[in-house]
C-alpha cells in the first residue's frame, strides 16, 4: 500500500467490508475504490477468509472486462487484511432516485439496459448477483453502469444459501424458499432490476412506507411478504394484504403501454413468466428510448446530485 494514499473518510461500510477512496502517489489524478474486507479471523489463522470474500474476488475474477461491471484492478494487503482496489465511482443509482426531479425516462431506460447488460453476462456465465439494490449500482460522470458488491454472487452451480438480496428488492419466490430446496434461479437478479426501474419511474424507494390521506401505503416488500408468509404477519395482528403490483405503482401505470409492459413483464410473481436480461436488452421501444439521452439530461442529473 506504500503506492497509494489512503483517505481516512469511508465510502461506504456494510456487512464484509469497508470501502475508502484512495489515490495514486505517484499520479495523484487517479484515483481508485479500496474494499477492505471484514475478516472472519486475522489472516495469520487456519480459518482463512469469510466465504463472502472468496465468492467476491471469484466473481469479479469471472466476470473481469465488462464494461457495466466493477473492475478489479488489484488485490492486496492493507494492515493486516485482504483488499481489493476497484475503479471509483462518484455516484450510485440511489443517488438518481433520491434526486430532487424525477428521471427522464430516456435515463431510466439506458441505465436499465446497461444493467441489463451486465447481467445478461453474469447470467450467461451462470453466475447469480443476488443482491442488485440501488447501492449496488455504481454511476460514472456520465451516468454509465457499473454493477458493484459482488459479495453475495453465486455461480449456480455451488450450493445455493437463503441469504439473498436486500428486502425491498427480493423476489416472491424468496419467500418461499426454504434451506432445503433453494429453489430459485437467475430471475431473481431480474425481479430485483424491475424494482429499480420502478423506483426510477416512481421517483422513492420502496424500502419506506408513508402515509397518503391517512392510511398507511405498504412497501411491494410488505405486501409480497404478508402474501408468502401470512402465518408469520398472523402473529402480528395485522390486516392481510392482497398484492397488487399495479396499487403500488401509481407513476408507472400512468406511462404508455411499452413502457408499464416492461415493467410488469419482470414483476411478474411466477419466475418462469419474467424477462429474463437477454429478453429485456431484446425490447425494441426501451432500446429506442434509452437513445434519445441528451447530455443537458445527463448533466441536469449530476448536478442535482451534487446539490443535494
Amino acid at each position: 500500500m506504500e503506492d497509494f494514499i489512503v483517505s481516512p473518510t469511508k465510502l461506504g461500510a456494510g456487512s464484509y467490508g469497508d470501502v475508502y477512496k484512495v489515490r495514486s502517489k505517484a499520479n495523484p489524478e487517479n484515483v481508485f475504490a479500496m474494499k477492505v474486507f471484514r475478516p472472519s479471523v486475522r489472516l495469520g489463522s487456519s480459518h482463512g477468509l469469510l466465504d463472502s470474500t472468496v465468492r467476491e474476488l471469484s466473481c469479479l475474477f469471472a466476470l473481469r472486462g465488462h464494461p457495466h461491471i466493477v473492475q478489479m484492478n488489484q488485490v492486496l494487503f492493507y494492515k493486516e487484511d485482504v483488499a481489493v482496489l476497484m475503479g471509483y465511482y462518484p455516484y450510485t443509482l440511489f443517488n438518481v432516485i433520491t434526486q430532487r426531479s424525477p428521471a427522464p425516462t430516456s435515463i431510466v431506460a439506458r441505465i436499465s439496459l446497461q444493467i441489463a447488460e451486465a447481467l445478461a453476462y453474469m447470467h450467461d456465465l451462470n453466475w447469480i448477483h443476488r443482491d442488485l439494490t440501488a447501492s449496488n449500482v455504481m454511476l460514472t460522470e456520465d451516468l454509465t453502469v457499473k454493477v458493484g458488491d459482488m459479495g453475495l454472487s453465486r455461480n449456480v452451480a455451488d450450493w445455493m444459501s437463503g441469504e439473498t438480496v436486500t428486502a425491498p428488492y427480493r423476489a416472491p419466490e424468496l419467500f418461499t424458499c426454504d434451506d432445503a430446496t433453494k429453489s430459485y434461479t437467475n430471475a431473481i437478479d431480474m425481479w430485483s432490476l424491475g424494482v429499480l426501474i420502478a423506483e426510477l419511474l416512481e421517483h422513492r424507494v420502496w424500502l419506506f412506507r408513508n402515509k397518503r390521506a391517512g392510511r398507511i401505503v405498504y412497501t411491494t416488500s410488505e405486501i409480497l411478504q404478508q402474501v408468502f408468509e401470512p402465518e408469520e404477519y398472523k402473529k402480528t395482528g395485522k390486516k392481510p394484504a392482497v398484492f397488487n403490483i399495479e396499487g403500488v405503482l401509481s407513476r408507472v401505470i400512468q406511462k404508455e403501454t411499452a413502457i408499464k409492459d416492461v415493467v410488469f413483464q419482470l414483476l411478474t410473481v411466477d419466475p418462469g413468466d419474467r424477462l429474463t436480461a437477454r429478453g429485456f436488452l431484446a425490447q425494441k421501444r426501451w432500446r429506442s428510448l434509452s437513445k434519445t439521452v441528451t447530455p443537458d439530461e445527463i448533466n441536469v442529473i449530476t448536478t442535482e446530485i451534487h446539490n443535494v
